[in-house]
């Protein structure tokens, strides 16, 4: 039996999503384009919703408030985004610079290659991933892990 047989299911998913940051961040670097694979997410929903409170950002994503304010600092310190106060002056609203922007069309045709380089790996192993941990997604959704966990302890 292979050592890495015993891996758990989260050291996998780390491996998983290292191996596919790593290879993203590759490619950025050699463009010379000042940009990580954490902010790829929030680089997509601005340019497709435009400016967007922290808290709403949160949801569209479906990750935690803290996880989307370190990677807004991080791309403000970039460069990539501004902020502005929103109709209601408590809440601001990030939104991509004109450095942010104009790097987002320059990596476009990097997200497409990188779209399509994930369907062809699923290709490769039989099963659509992003269905696939979509699903998983919803089961834990349906019942946490932690759940899962405590009940085959009993």
């Amino acid at each position: 039996m292979d050592m890495q047989d015993h891996l758990g299911l989260g050291t996998l998913l780390r491996r998983v999503v290292a191996a596919l940051d790593g290879g993203a961040q590759q490619v950025y670097d050699r463009l010379g384009a000042e940009f990580r694979p954490r902010y790829f997410p929030v680089a997509r929903h601005l340019l497709d919703h435009g400016p967007t409170a922290v808290s709403q950002l949160s949801e569209g994503l479906g990750t935690t408030q803290p996880a989307v304010s370190q990677t807004l600092k991080e791309m403000e310190q970039d460069g990539l985004i501004d902020f502005a106060a929103g109709e209601d002056r408590r809440v601001r609203l990030a939104a991509l610079s004109a450095k942010g922007l104009a790097l987002c069309h320059l990596l476009q045709p990097v997200w497409v290659a990188a779209a399509r380089s994930a369907e062809e790996i699923g290709a490769e192993i039989g099963a659509d991933l992003s269905d696939l941990l979509h699903r998983l997604l919803f089961a834990l959704d349906q019942r946490s892990f932690a759940t899962r966990i405590e009940e085959k302890l009993q």
